[in-house]
């Protein structure tokens, strides 16, 4: 009963417990989801009425490998891979740092109780 009563009065947060979670949301999910969003954002686009037009009489039927040279697609992915590895650990230190400030809180609150 103390439990429940300490939760409805704030003395004892859920937020190291949720932040985890969300963590592991934005981590796993969210570039799950992204991958899935620009592969339906560019099929969506490739369907349309103005790529189609604009296939049909502007340009003529080239491979992407006519337009961009190897090496630049291979630095591409290379920066590409940095980038989401960078993001990655940026996202781990921001909760990182907002779990260390509720544990130095929780830690005043319990200098300040003695």
């Amino acid at each position: 009963m103390q439990s429940i009563m300490d939760f409805l009065s704030f003395k004892t947060f859920i937020s190291p417990y949720i932040l985890i979670i969300c963590y592991f949301i934005g981590a796993v999910i969210i570039p799950i989801t992204s991958i899935f969003l620009v592969k339906w954002a560019k099929n969506k686009w490739i369907k349309s009425k103005y790529y189609s037009n604009l296939k049909n009489e502007i340009l003529p039927p080239l491979k992407i490998s006519q337009f961009i040279p190897l090496k630049i697609r291979l630095y591409s992915i290379i920066a590409a891979i940095i980038l989401f590895i960078s993001l990655e650990i940026m996202w781990r230190m921001l909760f990182e740092f907002l779990i260390a400030y509720l544990q130095i809180r929780e830690a005043l609150v319990s200098i300040t109780n003695l």
